[in-house]
């Protein structure tokens, strides 16, 4: 698998694709999410099928390079104020490897970029992590914490690390639809009161729309607003 994974990489199969993110307030789609493909003949395999060997293969960094040349190509096809989220692993935020990238492309897209951390992996050197994530800022980045409750990192450790918004996992955004969300409002709860906005993922229905947005939730992702393409149009 590694060996195809770097072919993957020196034939240009990785893909971003981009989905969007509805804005309740704005009731405009006002960012995407960069969801990477692996392009294989016909088909677009989803990271589901590769993240694991794609993240012990070192070219993690390889992948936000080629996601950030795709937006800068097309960034004419957006609007002035729209902001893109590029997934990224507990080891590019406690290591130098985004910074270093970032640097080396001179910062791009300031203001414009916000990273979501992903928790398949524990944070473990909490004060590195800390450092970079204070340069992101610096340099007009925002942190994100992906599917938010269901990893390894305790809630007040990522409080710390001075994020400024979670996405809610799909699997407590369907309990909505069996009376059963008693853990989706305790998690919306905590949220409201560390001020964190919220991006509820896997919406799929107005009736989950309806009842997030009566409990406060501004950003919705899913495809009952949006699914992923190349470049989306606008």
């Amino acid at each position: 698998m590694l060996s195809a994974i770097d072919n993957g990489i020196i034939n240009n199969e990785f893909i971003p694709f981009f989905q969007g993110i509805y804005d309740c307030e704005e009731e405009k789609i006002s960012g995407y999410e960069a969801l990477i493909r692996w392009k294989l003949g016909d088909e677009y395999l989803s990271p589901a099928f590769f993240i694991e060997q794609l993240e012990s293969s070192g070219h993690l960094s390889t992948i936000v390079n080629i996601i950030i040349s795709k937006i800068n190509e097309n960034i004419e096809k957006f609007k002035e104020d729209t902001w893109f989220s590029i997934n990224i692993t507990p080891n590019q935020i406690e290591s130098d490897e985004l910074i270093n990238l970032l640097k080396e492309l001179n910062f791009p897209l300031s203001g414009r970029l916000h990273f979501e951390l992903t928790e398949r992996t524990p944070i473990t050197n909490w004060e590195a992590a800390k450092r970079n994530i204070k340069v992101l800022n610096d340099h007009g980045y925002y942190l994100k914490v992906d599917d938010f409750c269901c990893g390894y990192n305790s809630f007040l450790n990522l409080i710390n690390l001075g994020l400024t918004h979670v996405k809610i996992d799909k699997k407590f955004i369907d309990t909505i639809d069996h009376n059963e969300e008693s853990i989706l409002f305790a998690i919306l709860s905590a949220c409201q009161t560390a001020k964190l906005e919220v991006i509820a993922e896997g919406v799929e229905s107005w009736e989950q729309y309806i009842k997030l947005k009566e409990l406060g939730v501004r950003f919705f992702q899913g495809y009952l607003f949006s699914k992923p393409h190349i470049v989306p149009s606008m």
